[in-house]
């Protein structure tokens, strides 16, 4: 048996591509016996300070606003899971990192998070999916970023303003409130439900996005790199900045 030295170029290549493949399906297959049929619970008390969310895995968040002394994350899922996530806080930070993510990739390991804390002013979902946070607003300003995001967002409250940004991600998200201002920046096949947060001013920018559903009084800026569908509340301003490719249909929506 020739040893891999004595191999050709194409051989090697084979070899290791082989090599790496087995390793990837272990690895995943070392993931999917490791499940058990317990589910159990790890929680994090939170300091008032903590309104800074990054979330990077496989998760469906619950988000409740308090004002009373409780803060808290409470993360639920297989107990042999479990203990491969990160709950930790950095200054105003709380992050909650799946570390097998990182090194299996996208394996299906769901959790279920509840948060109790302060008025939030950012989430980043690395990841996951669904965020419930549907009576968070407080006059505070807010950020939203979806990174490989696969599924829907609620937001709602009063707000100075939203900053949402989508890459690489799926599903619909929905806000609902008011706000001085809102600005979106998509590329990914997201769609956005914002015709219930009435705001002065809506700023759109996307290179993918399967449409948009917006309330603005006074102005409504758009820039897209193709063709978009926007629908629009209000009696705003309407200016179009030239992209890449067609800008689509720019319509008011039926009351």
């Amino acid at each position: 048996m020739r040893s891999i030295s004595r191999l050709g170029m194409g051989s090697r290549r084979m070899v290791v591509a082989l090599f790496l493949g087995l390793t990837l399906l272990l690895g995943n297959a070392c993931e999917w016996f490791g499940q058990s049929d317990k589910v159990g619970d790890r929680e994090l008390t939170l300091g008032p300070s903590v309104t800074h969310f990054k979330f990077s895995g496989d998760y469906e968040i619950n988000y409740i606003r308090t004002v009373g002394s409780e803060r808290r994350v409470t993360l639920r899922g297989d107990v042999q899971k479990l203990r491969d996530v990160e709950l930790r806080v950095e200054q105003d930070t709380l992050f909650v990192v799946d570390k097998a993510r990182k090194r299996f990739g996208r394996v299906s390991r769901r959790f279920w998070v509840e948060v109790v804390g302060a008025a939030p002013q950012e989430f980043v979902l690395q990841g996951g999916r669904s965020l419930e946070a549907t009576e968070v607003g407080a006059g505070q300003p807010l950020e939203l970023l979806c990174h490989e995001f696969t599924g829907d967002v609620h937001l709602g409250g009063t707000f100075s303003w939203i900053g949402v940004c989508g890459y690489d991600s799926y599903g619909e998200i929905e806000l609902r409130g008011e706000s001085q201002s809102e600005f979106f920046s998509m590329f990914g096949a997201q769609r956005i439900n914002a015709e219930d947060m009435r705001a002065a001013y809506v700023g759109l920018e996307c290179g993918r996005l399967l449409g948009a559903r917006v309330y603005a009084t006074d102005s409504l800026v758009v820039r897209c790199m193709e063709a978009v569908d926007v629908y629009y509340k209000g009696n705003p301003g309407i200016r179009v900045v030239a992209g890449n490719g067609v800008c689509g249909t720019i319509l008011p929506l039926r009351e």
